[in-house]
């Protein structure tokens, strides 16, 4: 009878120690943490509010018993409850290091076609492509320059006025580098230019150029 009677304490002692192993030990995993409602304690009212507590982690958290981990914001939110939104200069400085797109232009009393323009980035530069109208003609791209004149000799002179000459020739490609704010790259004579517009002026011969 004696023997039963410790049977049945060894018993107790080891339900007593699986409760506190359950609900007193918390996981922890990365970005939570445990706080004084999981503390174990040998009032009552104390291991009613553990069983209450896990049970409402059990429902959101399965795979964690015992731990509640709050929920984050939808929106985020700023210290005076405002919704947070990054620095209005952050938007304005990349919009600043960006170069002004190219743009087109047609020159008076010659026939012209549009440019295409194409843009690449390669190791952190901004590059434009610009290639003219493969067509079996050939073609002058030129950059619109107030005061610069661009002169071929053919039967007659052929002058593209207010322009400075970039290539010529046939299906040719011609690349312009972002520098701050201005695509450039380099003229017919080697000079460096910015180019802010540009056209395909058409030739009436793969002659060479004679004036700049």
């Amino acid at each position: 009878m004696y023997a039963l009677f410790l049977s049945v304490i060894a018993c107790a002692v080891v339900v007593s120690a699986n409760q506190y192993n359950d609900y007193g030990t918390i996981s922890h995993y990365p970005g939570h943490h445990s706080n004084n409602r999981y503390s174990t304690s040998d009032s009552s009212d104390s291991s009613e509010n553990e069983l209450k507590s896990r049970s409402n982690s059990d429902e959101r958290y399965p795979e964690y018993p015992g731990v509640y981990a709050p929920q984050p914001p939808a929106t985020n939110y700023g210290t005076n409850g405002n919704e947070y939104r990054p620095p209005n200069n952050v938007y304005e400085q990349n919009e600043y290091e960006q170069c002004k797109e190219i743009k087109h232009f047609s020159v008076h009393k010659h026939r012209t076609a549009r440019a295409d323009i194409k843009t690449v980035e390669r190791k952190g530069k901004t590059y434009n492509i610009i290639a003219c109208p493969n067509s079996g003609k050939p073609y002058a791209l030129v950059a619109k320059k107030e005061g610069t004149d661009a002169s071929f000799k053919f039967e007659t002179e052929f002058v593209i006025q207010d322009t400075i000459l970039l290539a010529s020739g046939y299906n040719f490609d011609y690349v312009a580098k972002c520098d701050d704010k201005n695509f450039v790259g380099k003229s017919f004579n080697d000079r460096e230019v910015a180019i802010r517009k540009v056209t395909c002026v058409e030739l009436p011969g793969p002659r060479p150029l004679t004036g700049f």
